[in-house]
């Protein structure tokens, strides 16, 4: 066989390549490595152009070592995206069925992966940013050097792809989102005890329950309950100035010595 360096020149390719498709018996050779060597295009179309699922399934391949860190550089200088792990997908050296096995394998990783989805669905709301640079902020208090060399991110996209590739268990990751939670609901209490003091008050039992019956109808909490009311009456003064009113026309009747 010829050394690759023999082959200097484009022409050179050219007419390797001529003599090989004119000459039957090399042809059926060729054609019959090819097919030993490559899967079928069906076995690979679930891979698609996502950046989130290529840099998962890089990672996957590395992580078993079906792959190394220089060759899939090599790859990645001439390739890209989808064609970056079918290619590396080709360059494994094993026989096509286990080359299919692995295949098979990934494409089972990828979707057990998405179902894990749902722990991130309440980051998909009007303040990601905050809930994002939150979950940022847990992580750079709890784990800082799981952070090192990664660029800051503030949106889920860039979220999944730092839990994607970082040693987080799905459990792991559960408690985290638990802690943002937490923490979120922390920043809008103090956020709402601006301008407010606490105080306290004695109230019948009576009045208490009807105070509980308004929390339950109207899904508030007791102190929303009577902000309201004091608002509303300072406002409108439809009860309490009724009641001055009645006060004010009531007149004893005098008793006759």
């Amino acid at each position: 066989m010829a050394h690759p360096g023999w082959l200097k020149h484009p022409q050179d390719e050219a007419t390797m390549a001529n003599f090989c498709l004119q000459n039957q018996s090399i042809n059926r050779v060729i054609r019959s490595m090819f097919w030993e060597a490559f899967l079928p295009e069906q076995s690979l179309d679930w891979i698609e152009n996502d950046r989130r699922q290529i840099q998962m399934l890089l990672s996957y391949l590395k992580r078993n070592q079906f792959v190394f860190p220089d060759m899939a550089e090599s790859i990645h200088a001439v390739l890209s995206g989808r064609e970056l792990i079918r290619g590396l997908i080709d360059w494994i050296n094993f026989p096509l069925t286990t080359k299919d096995q692995i295949v098979c394998q990934m494409h089972a990783a990828w979707n057990e992966h998405l179902k894990k989805d749902n722990l991130y669905f309440w980051f998909q709301v009007e303040d990601e940013f905050e809930r994002c640079t939150l979950m940022w902020d847990v992580l750079m208090k709890e784990n800082p050097t799981s952070l090192q060399g990664r660029p800051r991110f503030d949106n889920l996209n860039a979220m999944l792809r730092y839990f994607d590739t970082s040693s987080y268990s799905f459990e792991q990751i559960k408690l985290l989102v638990e802690r943002v939670k937490k923490r979120r609901s922390q920043n809008l209490y103090r956020q709402n005890l601006k301008d407010k003091k606490q105080v306290n008050w004695v109230l019948s039992t009576q009045a208490i329950k009807k105070l509980d019956k308004l929390a339950e109808e109207f899904r508030l909490s007791r102190a929303q309950i009577l902000e309201t009311l004091i608002h509303d009456e300072a406002e409108k003064k439809i009860y309490l100035g009724e009641r001055r009113r009645w006060h004010k026309s009531f007149k004893p009747t005098e008793i006759s010595s």
